[in-house]
């Protein structure tokens, strides 16, 4: 049977809870959507990395910027590209690094302009540099 009431429960799972996100939540009253890694509540450590992408690291961890996200103003600039991460994150090396350098490290899920080129590949909770 169907629940038709509202307000709707919304769960965020999996990769909305992944690298430290545990405390992801969304508000219905607001509309708002905050703590998840899908909007860049994550860190990553340095010494956690594969030892070939450790250059990267310009400190000891990257971090995104936690973004909340307001579900009722879709395509609306809520959620351009950096936004959620920072161009380049935090921690990571800023020299030489523009958006249309990101493809030189992350081959298939972006390319020369920026544009993701592999959806499956962003946000998927798998750290993709190299090709990988």
């Amino acid at each position: 049977m169907v629940n038709d009431e509202l307000p709707a429960e919304v769960m965020l799972k999996e990769n909305a809870l992944l690298f430290g996100a545990g405390n992801a939540a969304y508000d219905y009253a607001s509309g708002n959507c905050a703590n998840s890694y899908c909007h860049g509540n994550f860190e990553f450590s340095k010494d956690s990395a594969d030892a070939t992408n450790q250059f990267a690291y310009a400190s000891d961890k990257m971090t995104g910027l936690s973004k909340t996200v307001n579900w009722t103003k879709v395509n609306q600039g809520e959620a351009f590209c950096g936004s959620c991460h920072g161009l380049p994150p935090e921690g990571h090396i800023t020299a030489g690094i523009t958006l249309n350098t990101c493809y030189q490290c992350h081959q298939g899920v972006v390319d020369e302009n920026g544009n993701i080129v592999d959806k499956n590949k962003h946000i998927n909770g798998v750290k993709n540099a190299r090709g990988n």
